[in-house]
């Protein structure tokens, strides 16, 4: 009969193993190359700033006028939407440049901003954001600026990825500090 209770007690300790083993070995992670996941929410972020453009820093050519408020867009056809915004204004010395983004279904929402301008004049600056896990669908782009003038448009654009990966849209703008 000890002997009986001795083998069972072994089996239920090799028994316990084996599921604690498969348990374990389960929860390990999968040490695979995975694929960017299609169901990524988009994100953006400002990544490069300009500095003041003034006549002291002459543009080359082909570059835009400055009376022309520009987005330009370059979509890489797998994730990435590049969006650079030629001519928008802020003050000639900010503290800082910055953007809020927010991205909701095919909605991209931008509003730029500035902190404490600490010259008594406006300038012209280029800024480039990125914007992640973008598939290739129809987007609508807002973008607020600071120092529109009342009868200034701001951009409401849409642009559809599926037929073209890159594109311009440009407003004229005639008040200070474009036109210059």
């Amino acid at each position: 009969m000890a002997d009986c209770q001795i083998k069972t007690g072994k089996i239920t300790i090799l028994l316990l193993f084996s599921v604690f083993s498969i348990f374990f070995s389960s929860c390990e992670k999968d040490k695979t190359t995975s694929v960017p996941n299609q169901n990524e929410s988009p994100a953006g972020a400002l990544i490069q700033t300009s500095v003041c453009k003034n006549e002291l820093a002459k543009a080359p050519a082909d570059t835009i006028s400055s009376d022309y408020d520009c987005i330009l867009y370059q979509y890489d056809g797998i994730s990435t939407l590049t969006l650079q915004h030629i001519n928008t204004g802020f003050n000639c010395c900010p503290d800082t440049i910055m953007a809020d983004i927010d991205i909701e279904g095919n909605q991209i929402h931008i509003v730029e901003k500035e902190g404490m301008g600490l010259c008594n004049c406006l300038c012209l600056f280029d800024l480039t954001y990125k914007i992640t896990d973008v598939q290739s669908e129809t987007y609508h782009i807002t973008l607020s600026q600071m120092y529109l003038a009342d009868q200034d448009s701001s951009f409401n654009v849409t642009i559809d990825l599926k037929q073209s990966a890159s594109g311009r849209y440009c407003l004229y703008r005639q008040n200070y500090p474009w036109g210059l």
